[in-house]
């Protein structure tokens, strides 16, 4: 099965950033971080976000392959690290895995188990080299079940998760069993706020399903989709999502795939069309309000930022747009490195941030 298994380097290298927001800045394809004054709080020299919640950020370092811890608490290296939320985080450690608050301290300790994706600090995803299930703070199980072989994701409020389950397939299941009576496929990403993509094989519709089973939002997928990207399609965000309608149906597109038109759609989890008559050739998901628009201008990708209702919050086309962590969002035009405000759209030119000067527009 899946599993892989690291050793924590922990050697800590504490910065007290007094509560600052971190917001990653680019330059020169290095990363750093600028508090909400865009005063620099990090120097740019990590290369990629490998992940993130809230306040709490896990960087990578190719050239030392290093995978660096990095919150308002300070910095420090780590292996094989699960984000638990903005307040805790766990790390694994065969066979065990142990839980810390932010600040490193150690408040958990989860015997011979291997957390996993998509957890939170009030449940957390474990593998114990058979099945998967989900531990509480109390240390109970929500599953008494053991043929549960993976747990994708984890919707609280029904008490459903979206599994792979032995002899079924993919299904959802709460602590009564499993959901679907009839089979699905489900996208393994799409697992949010309440909804996740799907197709019944048996009545042949596809969209978004409700923890019930019930199609709230009919979608079509391109004829030219297959199973591996049934492992890619996006997630509703902000309680919208992107959708293109070719005249006759909706089409939802996995990452990766493109489709240009002038009649692209956001509808919320409502089925409610909020906007329409967006060109593009791919909308992605929606960050803090906002959502990437992929365009195809000639033989060159352009990039440029809409809100919720469609309307464009930057005046000019961008070579890269990366989607918004924190309020802004990195961009990239003609070899220069920019933050913009997802808010409003200001832009700000990352060779004029400085440690302790506020920055303007």
């Amino acid at each position: 099965m899946k599993k892989f298994f690291c050793i924590i380097n922990f050697i800590s290298i504490f910065f007290v950033f007094a509560e600052a927001k971190l917001i990653p800045f680019s330059k020169e394809n290095k990363i750093g971080f600028v508090d909400e004054n865009l005063n620099i709080i990090i120097d740019p020299k990590y290369d990629s976000i490998n992940k993130y919640n809230g306040n709490s950020f896990v960087m990578y370092l190719k050239q030392t392959q290093i995978n660096v811890l990095v919150n308002e608490n300070g910095i420090r290296n780590v292996q094989n690290i699960l984000l638990l939320g903005d307040e805790k985080y766990s790390i694994y450690m065969e066979p065990d895995t142990f839980v810390y608050d932010k600040t490193g301290k150690r408040i958990r300790f989860l015997r011979n188990l291997q957390h996993d994706h998509n957890s939170s600090s009030k449940y957390i995803i474990v593998f114990n080299g058979k099945s998967e299930n989900i531990i509480k703070e109390n240390n109970e199980y929500i599953f008494m079940d053991n043929k549960i072989l993976e747990l994708f994701a984890y919707d609280e409020k029904t008490g459903t998760a979206l599994c792979r389950y032995s002899g079924k397939g993919y299904s959802l299941i709460d602590a009564k069993g499993i959901k679907n009576n009839d089979s699905y496929i489900f996208g393994i990403r799409s697992f949010n706020e309440g909804l996740v993509f799907g197709k019944n094989l048996k009545t042949g519709e596809c969209g978004f399903y409700n923890m019930d089973c019930r199609l709230i939002i009919k979608t079509d997928i391109l004829d030219s989709s297959d199973m591996d990207d049934w492992y890619s399609f996006p997630a509703i965000n902000c309680g919208v999502i992107g959708l293109v309608n070719d005249g006759k149906r909706f089409i939802f597109l996995c990452n990766g795939q493109t489709y240009h038109s002038d009649n692209w759609c956001i509808i919320n989890k409502e089925n409610t069309i909020i906007a329409k008559g967006i060109s593009a050739d791919y909308v992605y998901p929606f960050y803090d309000d906002v959502a990437v628009v992929m365009t195809k201008i000639g033989k060159k990708m352009k990039y440029t930022l809409i809100n919720k209702k469609g309307i464009l919050i930057t005046n000019e086309e961008y070579d890269e747009i990366h989607s918004s962590i924190n309020g802004y969002c990195m961009a990239v035009k003609d070899g220069l490195d920019y933050l913009i405000s997802s808010k409003d759209g200001s832009i700000y030119n990352c060779n004029s941030f400085t440690f302790g000067k506020k920055q303007s527009e």
